[in-house]
Parts: structure tokens; sequence; C-alpha cells
């Protein structure tokens, strides 16, 4: 019987010991487990603003004949497009294409003159032989010097044919070089669908798109030395040769004309920049109207896409300062609303606003008025991004609450230790 009992005590006072040595293990691990990771993250209950009511997006109004595509500024997207989505002859166009090319070869900044170009034998005879089959040209006299500058001024603003070979002769020594150089350009542009064959547009296969000629067109605008060449009204060169802007169309009305010119394979072509008010600044359309039957008709189709330009441009308003987008509420009972910080404006074509999607911030604590996320908005090609501000603080609840809630706080601690980025994760 001594035996056993002492066996039993034994026996006993093991187990007391294993439980004990638990019991010290788990008291142990409890207060770290509860105490040392961050608090569980405060779930979002997101209502992102409802986007102003608005009509259908549609195309500007563009000229049923031909090829036509409008563009607004800063955006890779057209507005809309109109005829034929082929390539057509563009006519003087080439000429713009030939300037931008020179101009990569050879950059000028705004008010510069450039390099001193002699005029050639060859670019007197190319010359003679424009005029004589009554193309458009711009006189020059064997031996004679211009400047880059000038050459530029006769090929855009007077559209002279010669000086278009002369330039590009000079430039790259051949018209196979330069045509080579100018396709290359336009690959690095992304102006895929178009060719040149000349420097003149006078043959036929110098083609483009409606689509590649109006980002055409915005390229050039925003090339700084040709918008101040294009700005003038005319030049006159150092040897007083006159050069009126042949480019230029119904600039009263505030038009600027990039490109202006007419074959019988093109029709009459217009490429060209139009500022429409927004608010109290502005914003600018791009056109490309070619292959049009006439002057007249151009009149017309510029006069209906202007008005309907006009009414439809506008901005919206994409987030309002103050609009509740989101409600954060934590495990313990605090919460807190996430508003707008700002007002955020976009222009917008009918006024269709885009979408936007709530980023919601993970928030453990914070104090009123820090940024707990962001509402973002596609506009023109790029993502812009209003920031979301607490409304009110979210503090630690202390380590009581901790205490008190193990099952959450293993929960975080698993996650700290084991989730991504987590303490045995990152090492």
């Amino acid at each position: 019987m001594a035996r056993g009992t002492n066996e039993d005590r034994r026996a006993r006072r093991a187990v007391s010991g294993a439980l004990g040595a638990l019991v010290i293990l788990a008291v142990g691990l409890y207060g770290p487990v509860t105490l040392l990771p961050p608090l569980p993250a405060a779930s979002a209950r997101l209502s992102a603003p409802a986007a102003p009511a608005a009509d259908p997006a549609a195309a500007p109004l563009l000229p049923a004949e031909g090829a036509s595509a409008a563009l607004l500024a800063g955006s890779t997207t057209l507005l809309g497009a109109s005829g034929t989505p082929d390539a057509v002859p563009v006519a003087g166009v080439a000429k713009l294409i030939a300037a931008l090319v020179v101009l990569d070869e050879h950059p000028l900044d705004p008010g510069r003159n450039g390099e001193s170009i002699p005029v050639t034998a060859d670019d007197y005879r190319s010359f003679l032989e424009y005029r004589d089959a009554g193309a458009k040209t711009v006189a020059v006299v064997e031996g004679d010097t211009w400047t880059q500058r000038e050459m530029l001024q006769a090929v855009l603003l007077g559209s002279s044919n010669n000086h278009a070979d002369a330039l590009v002769r000079w430039a790259f020594e051949s018209e196979d070089a330069y045509t080579s150089a100018a396709q290359r350009w336009l690959r690095s542009h992304g102006l895929r669908e178009t060719t040149v064959a000349d420097a003149t547009g006078l043959d036929e296969r110098s083609v483009g798109t409606a689509a590649d000629l109006v980002r055409l067109a915005e390229i050039a605008d925003t090339t700084a030395f040709l918008s101040e060449l294009l700005s003038s009204p005319a030049a006159t060169t150092s040897r007083g040769v006159d050069i009126p802007n042949d480019a230029a169309y119904r600039s009263p009305e505030g038009i600027r004309g990039i490109s202006r010119s007419f074959t019988d394979a093109a029709g009459v072509c217009l490429l060209f920049a139009v500022p429409l008010p927004l608010g109290d600044s502005t914003t600018t359309v791009y056109g490309a109207f070619v292959r049009q039957p006439s002057y007249d008709r151009l009149d017309a189709d510029m006069d209906a896409f202007l008005a309907d330009a006009r009414a439809r441009i506008g901005e919206v308003v994409l987030a309002q300062a103050g609009a509740e987008v989101a409600v954060y509420e934590t495990a313990w009972g605090q919460r807190t609303t996430a508003v707008a910080r700002q007002e955020l404006r976009a222009t917008s074509w009918s006024g269709a606003p885009p979408s936007g999607r709530v980023e919601a911030g993970d928030v453990r604590t914070v104090r009123k008025g820090e940024q707990v996320g962001t509402i973002a908005f596609e506009v023109n090609e790029s993502t812009v991004r209003v920031p979301l501000v607490a409304t009110a603080s979210i503090t630690d609840p202390g380590p009581g609450w901790r205490l008190l809630h193990p099952v959450r706080m293993l929960r975080s601690f698993w996650g700290w230790v084991f989730g991504p980025g987590g303490v045995i994760t990152g090492l």
C-alpha cells in the first residue's frame, strides 16, 4: 500500500508540474501574443459618391465626306472620327511632316534663325520646274543664302514645294534618305498608318489616316518653334521676300491653322487647333479634315463642328470637397468617416464624367485630418487621385482591450509574424 501511495504521489506531482509549466508558458506567451502585434485593421464600408448625371457621351459633329477626326489636347483617345478610316493622300500635310523631321535632326528654339542654307543649282532648277507646272513656289536665286528659319517659313507659311525639297536635301542629302528618316520618325511617334513618298505631298503615295493626322496636328502645335512660326500672319526674309501665311484659317475666330492645302488627289486638307472656353480657362481641341470636296464645304463643316463642340465641352465635378466616401469601424468600437479632402474637376465631352474607384487604406489608428485612402479617376489617359481624410481620430484601445480579446489578437499576431512581409516571411 505504501509503495503504491508514493508512486501515486509522484505521478500527481509530475502532472501538477507539467500543468504548472504549461500555465507559466501560456501566461508567458499570452502577454506577447496579445500586446506585441499591431491592432486589427478597421473594416471599411465604401460609398463612393455617385457620378453627376450627364447626357450619354457622343462623338463630335464631324464632316460626313472625306476623312476627319478630333482629339482633346493631352488625350490619346479620339473624341471621334468620320468618313473613311483608310489612309488617303495628304497634300501639303507632307510639308508639315518634313518640317518636323528636319527639326528633329536640326533643332531650333523659338526666335532663333538656325544654320545658313545655300541655294544650289538643284534648288533653283526645282523652283523653275514647280513654277512652270503651276505648283506653289517661293522664288529663290542660285547662290543666295536662306536661314533654316526662313526655309521653314517658306515651307509652312508659303507652302513652297521647291523649299520643301531644298530643305530635306540640305538636312538629309537626298530625298531617299529623307523618306527613310521620315518613316522612322513617324513610327517613333506612333503614326503607323502614315507614309511619305516625298516632302511636298504632290506624290499621291504620301498618305495618312485622319486618326494619325489629328495626332500630328497636336505634335506640331506643341513643338515650340513651330507654334511660334505658325502664329505669324506673314514673314519677310532678310532679302525682302514676303511670305504670307497660307496655313492660317479663320484666325479672327481663334482657329489656329496648322496645315492647309489642296491637290486634286487629296482635296482640301486642314489640320487645326481651336481653343474652347472651359470655365475661367480654355482647353484645346485638334481637328483633321482631309479630302474635303471644296473650301465652301470646309467652311460649312467647320461651322457645324464648332457649334457642336462649344455646346458639348465642359467641366464636371469628379469629387466634391467633404463628400463622404467611406466609413472605418474598429473592433473596439471606434469609427471615423473618410471624406474627399478637396474638389476635383475634369474636362468632359458631353458632360460624361469618368468613373472613380475608392482605394481604401489599411487603418488601425489615425488622427483627425490624416489621409486614409484615395478616390482614383482615369482622366485623359492618366490616373488622378483625390485624398480621403479622416473626420475623427481612432485611438489605441490600450492593453486592457488587447488582453481581453485574445482571439482577435492571435489572428493579428499570426498575420504579423507569418503573413506577407511579416516578421518571419520578411527575413
